[in-house]
């Protein structure tokens, strides 16, 4: 992907809908269908981090990656075992992380590029411990590390996953405080 492309944000509301959606695209084999795929992506709400079109094909095509498969590693972003900078920046302007995880007995490579719109994924991948170990020394500034909760690339306290229901519910409202205070009584009371 060019990096002077910009990105359209998708409005569909799940995973799973903008999965299909690519994959339907990608049947197509049109012209059209495939600058589509290289122009949107998915804001996931709960994890606040984007998904390119062009990265779940890339998953799809040449990792074999399922749904289920993008689901784990999305409910696990804060847990990785180890991660390091990149030392190199093919897809997104911005700086881009390497990720291993071990999800059920299960190892993923994740790349990220935090951009100053926010974090996308670039790539994920299943794979052997070793070769993603390869994977992070290879292509790392450094050696890998193991994370704390503060250092996590994109997931710190300070803008991490984000389980605020209001922001959840309404991610594209504006609320007056009066507002936002009936809301928040309405949460707390429940």
């Amino acid at each position: 992907m060019n990096l002077n492309e910009k990105l359209f944000r998708s409005k569909l509301e799940t995973l799973e809908e903008f999965y299909n959606f690519i994959k339907d695209l990608k049947q197509k084999h049109t012209h059209e269908a495939g600058n589509t795929i290289n122009c949107v992506y998915f804001y996931d709400i709960q994890h606040r981090i984007g998904i390119p079109g062009a990265t779940l094909m890339h998953g799809d095509k040449k990792h074999i990656l399922s749904l289920e498969d993008w689901k784990l590693v999305l409910d696990n972003l804060d847990k990785p075992e180890l991660y390091v900078e990149a030392k190199n920046t093919k897809a997104f302007r911005g700086k881009n992380y390497l990720l291993k995880y071990n999800i059920d007995y299960d190892y993923y490579g994740l790349g990220i590029c935090k951009t100053k719109e926010g974090y996308l994924i670039t790539t994920v991948f299943k794979d052997n411990e070793n070769s993603i170990d390869n994977w992070l020394l290879g292509n790392g500034k450094a050696q890998p590390k193991v994370p704390t909760v503060m250092d996590i690339p994109g997931f710190s306290l300070s803008e991490g996953p984000s389980n605020n229901i209001i922001e959840q519910k309404f991610k594209n409202v504006n609320l007056s405080i009066k507002d936002l205070n009936e809301m928040l009584q309405k949460y707390i009371k429940e």
